[in-house]
């Protein structure tokens, strides 16, 4: 399942986000929230409390100040307002670059030593509302760190896996870049894995089953025949009575089929 927010179908895309949920965690989505063409929040319920996944796409270093500073206070305003008690994901393309410097609590030294303005946004965000950005504390090569290459062949890592202090750090065990996985851009796929119970959604209403007819079978011109044959000789053992209705009718047409699967066995 992929929950989209970006702008309408008759309009040119110059950004958007996006979310893939797996089939099975689908009836533990509580509310997806369309906050803009860039911010996307979905809350999913774990076998304690929900879970909050942001998503971003934060404007580029080139744009103007007052756009990207703006972007960053709605993601402050936002992170602000759930409960910092609540389990805080956040994915992020933040086209930032944040230096190797550590922050403690914050950021650890394993990462590329280049600092952008983004970046100064980014770990300002993350100091004002403890938040942690985990790529930073894994010591990989190079390759399973960078998350953008651009046409020139240079390579920085943009792309972050942040939580907030609610998620314990042993809950994350690794924060990699997949080099091997094709995503049809110049973003390199990240992968983070983050311990965690998840509600499926069992405790819920189960769905009704419904039973598929297999109608596509009557196209065989033999199969055809044997139904007619068989539906024919049916009637003819139970005729309907002229003062009988279609419902009286299919009632004891179930009740005869119950007595033959009782005779059966």
């Amino acid at each position: 399942m992929v929950i989209y927010s970006g702008v309408g179908k008759d309009e040119h895309a110059k950004e958007g986000v996006a979310l893939a949920i797996h089939k099975k965690y689908t009836n533990s989505i509580e509310e997806c929230q369309y906050t803009s063409s860039r911010i996307l929040i979905v809350k999913l319920r774990t076998e304690t409390q929900l879970l909050n996944i942001i998503s971003i796409y934060a404007p580029e270093d080139n744009k103007p100040k007052q756009e990207r500073e703006s972007s960053y206070e709605q993601l402050q305003n936002i992170t602000e307002s759930l409960p910092q008690n609540k389990s805080i994901i956040i994915l992020l393309d933040f086209n930032a670059r944040i230096g190797n410097e550590v922050i403690p609590g914050v950021k650890q030294r394993f990462n590329e030593n280049i600092l952008n303005d983004n970046g100064e946004l980014l770990m300002n965000l993350c100091s004002l509302c403890d938040l942690r950005i985990n790529n930073t504390f894994f010591d990989l090569k190079p390759q399973y760190k960078s998350t953008f290459r651009n046409s020139r062949g240079q390579q920085s890592t943009t792309d972050y896996i942040v939580t907030n202090r609610h998620i314990h750090p042993a809950q994350i065990q690794e924060v990699r870049t997949l080099n091997s996985a094709i995503a049809g851009s110049d973003h390199s796929l990240h992968l983070g894995k983050i311990k965690m119970k998840l509600n499926l959604g069992r405790n819920r209403e189960p769905r009704a089953h419904t039973e598929k007819i297999n109608i596509e079978s009557m196209w065989d011109t033999t199969i055809k025949e044997l139904y007619q044959n068989r539906l024919k000789g049916k009637i003819d053992k139970n005729p309907i009575e002229e003062n009988d209705d279609i419902n009286n009718s299919w009632i004891e047409e179930q009740e005869i089929k119950r007595k033959y699967h009782r005779s059966s066995k």
